[in-house]
């Protein structure tokens, strides 16, 4: 259990580590909030080697993730029917 819990916290500080070297490097986050029946995959399969570049970083996200849970002041894009 506590091998679990430790996993996750250096999962965090690793995630926060990225968003903060690339916030220094001027990068914006974007974020692909997956809605199912949308076509979420096939443009996720799209852009899976194009998800950093000069100005932005591409998040794809699976369906639970709700605009909730997202930072405020990150875009997000998703699709709809």
């Amino acid at each position: 259990m506590k091998k679990v819990r430790f996993r996750k916290i250096v999962s965090r500080i690793k995630r926060n580590a990225k968003r903060l070297i690339h916030k220094i490097q001027g990068k914006q986050y974007v974020h692909l909030l997956h809605i199912g029946k949308t076509g979420g995959t096939a443009v996720k399969y799209a852009l899976k080697n194009h998800l950093i570049t000069d100005k932005y970083v591409i998040n794809l996200h699976r369906h639970k993730v709700r605009l909730r849970d997202l930072p405020k002041n990150d875009l997000v894009f998703f699709l709809s029917a």
